[in-house]
């Protein structure tokens, strides 16, 4: 689909970012192209796991088109986790290549990986977005990895639409995190029925603040605009005031989050007296 979509629409926006970045259906196609030649030569190979520990930036994107083309299963994992966690599901998920951001305010995930590592011996590689300095040498740089990469078309990978797509993990409040499971078919299922439900379309634009690590902005974030015609506005930090700007500068509709944001969002409203008759809010499960 998402090559589809560059193919016959590419300077289309795909999704826009709350830095403002919008990318494109082409741009994003490209991106992962060449992202899946890279994975392809590292020797990653098909049934693999890919995680990623990222927020919601524009690189989150290509990267999970990227893990579709060479067949991989996607582990997106969420940036609040730490050690204990994280080894432990990339462990479980026998995660061979993982993508992780450099800082996040102030925690550094390249040096946490480097203490988890010898504990994970299916880990074979691990990048990191955005280096804000020098990387260690066994750590690449994904924008190394985009920018050396051929432009050739990347081999797809041939799946069923029963083999598992993505696996996520459950907190694991009161004992370690459990993987659930997701088929190219029961994915697709849940993104379905939230459009049905909503009654999406080309008119509605999706204000994301959920981590697209997490399975509702993973589906109504990555997934939405590359299989409808609703586009996507990803927060990748939650601030209330901001989203009513965002809201009332881009005409975004609908917001699919926690009950948390979508209180905030309404007092905020109402204290501002902002009126916004036509954006729905939909909460989603914790």
């Amino acid at each position: 689909v998402a090559q589809e979509r560059a193919t016959n629409r590419p300077e289309e926006t795909a999704l826009l970012f709350d830095s403002g970045v919008r990318l494109s259906y082409g741009e994003a196609w490209a991106q992962a192209n060449r992202l899946a030649q890279a994975i392809h030569k590292l020797g990653v190979k098909p049934g693999a796991t890919l995680t990623f520990q990222l927020p919601n930036i524009p690189e989150s994107v290509p990267l999970a088109i990227a893990a579709s083309i060479c067949g991989l299963v996607i582990n997106p994992v969420v940036p609040i986790y730490r050690g204990k966690e994280l080894s432990f599901i990339l462990g479980d998920a026998k995660t061979e290549i993982l993508f992780i951001p450099h800082r996040i305010k102030g925690f550094d995930f390249v040096a946490m990986i480097r203490e988890l590592h010898p504990g994970l011996p299916h880990l074979r590689h691990v990048v990191c977005c955005n280096a804000d300095d020098d990387l260690p040498a066994e750590i690449l740089r994904f924008e190394a990895l985009i920018n050396e990469a051929s432009e050739a078309p990347a081999p797809i990978a041939k799946v069923g639409p029963d083999d598992t797509k993505v696996v996520l993990y459950t907190s694991g409040t009161t004992g370690d995190p459990k993987a659930v499971r997701h088929s190219h078919n029961t994915l697709a299922k849940a993104l379905d029925n939230g459009v049905m439900a909503w009654s999406l379309d080309a008119r509605d634009m999706m204000l994301m603040p959920s981590p697209v690590t997490h399975i509702t902005g993973y589906v109504n974030g990555i997934e939405l605009p590359f299989f409808t015609d609703t586009n996507v506005l990803l927060m990748e930090s939650w601030i209330v005031d901001r989203a009513l700007e965002l809201i009332e500068t881009h005409q975004a509709t609908t917001c699919v989050s926690a009950t948390p944001f979508l209180r905030e969002l309404v007092d905020a409203a109402r204290q501002k007296s902002r009126d916004l008759p036509s954006f729905r809010l939909f909460a989603c499960g914790g």
